[in-house]
């Protein structure tokens, strides 16, 4: 059974494969945080490892080391550590990683007939990283299968996406997420909808703010701190980044969620403008949204879309964090005073 939910195209074409032998030496499963990459690699690994008669069957030992990243021929190379670059924070897959890819792959298999490296986060290869990691591809093992993992296959070389067959997966329809959190995870309605929304039809994502209150409660604060600092003066709003300072110096990823967070509240005052009132995102809070959009133009609204937007590409490019958020603070338009 693949753990895959609603990514019928690329389940099929590999079962194809995988019955054909067929598979390919080197794979890239492109599509956004949460979709499912992850959990097509493992599937995939299990499909190739379960000795049950209807494999995968992600129920024998062999199946649950793969799932918890413990088998010895299923390896995961992650982004490390953040390092210093002109004075910013990045993280990346570093040539070394790749060198001890390189090493294990002309090792057999301890244990099956295979050995398979994913490479998460691969659009974060440096530029050694990737001509090493081409070699490899160049030069394929008949033991091995290579999977990068990537949101954005335009940000890794084109020679290595070459040597690679691409499977693409999709968000989910909301309605077909949500009907998944309601079958299989037993969330009640009301909670599944929201969750179906706020994942923008990612299963990996809704699943995280289900099993964690933490992280919805994160996106609360996130949310509430967007709609409360739009009544609020400037002295007020310069002093959260000054709040946020020393989460935001530690994680990057931080800044971009909140950003993301604040992009998803000013699409759906857009939305809320218009007249698509049914469409947005945060539905459990509709009347604060309707409120404040009565105070703002659509033309405001659009301006400071297309600022948030431009700050998700910033975060992108490494600029520091707080003087992205107090670039903001200070283009966010005065809107009326929040509900209370």
């Amino acid at each position: 059974m693949w753990q895959v939910k609603k990514q019928e195209r690329a389940v099929s074409l590999l079962q194809r494969s995988l019955k054909d032998k067929t598979l390919s030496h080197a794979y890239i499963f492109v599509g956004p945080e949460g979709v499912g990459k992850m959990m097509l690699a493992k599937s995939l690994t299990q499909a190739l490892f379960c000795k049950e008669e209807n494999s995968p069957c992600v129920e024998c030992a062999c199946c649950k080391r793969i799932n918890e990243l413990k088998h010895p021929d299923f390896q995961v190379i992650e982004l490390e550590t953040p390092i210093e670059e002109k004075g910013k924070q990045k993280k990346e897959i570093s040539i070394e990683q790749i060198r001890r890819l390189k090493h294990g792959v002309s090792l057999p298999p301890y244990e099956g007939d295979y050995k398979i490296f994913v490479i998460d986060g691969a659009e974060s290869m440096s530029i050694s990283a990737a001509n090493c990691l081409l070699k490899t591809l160049e030069e394929p093992s008949p033991k091995t299968i290579i999977i990068l993992l990537a949101q954005e296959e335009s940000k890794i070389s084109p020679t290595v996406l070459s040597r690679c067959q691409k499977i693409e997966l999709k968000p989910m329809a909301l309605y077909e997420l949500a009907e998944v959190l309601r079958k299989e995870y037993k969330l009640e309605e009301d909670k599944a909808v929201l969750l179906a929304r706020l994942g923008h039809g990612r299963l990996g994502k809704a699943i995280e703010m289900a099993r964690n209150d933490k992280v919805l409660e994160q996106r609360n604060s996130y949310l509430e701190a967007s709609i409360s600092l739009l009544s609020s003066d400037y002295n007020s709003r310069f002093e959260y980044p000054t709040k946020l300072a020393a989460d935001i110096s530690k994680r990057r990823e931080v800044t971009a969620e909140i950003v993301a967070i604040w992009l998803d509240c000013w699409r759906d005052l857009l939305l809320v403008k218009i007249g698509l009132n049914g469409e947005i995102t945060n539905i459990d809070k509709k009347q604060e949204l309707e409120y404040i959009s009565e105070g703002l133009s659509i033309e405001e609204i659009e301006s400071t879309i297309k600022i948030i937007m431009e700050a998700e590409k910033n975060i992108a490019s490494n600029v520091n964090p707080r003087l992205v958020l107090e670039v903001l603070m200070l283009e966010m338009p005065l809107g009326k005073e929040v509900i209370k």
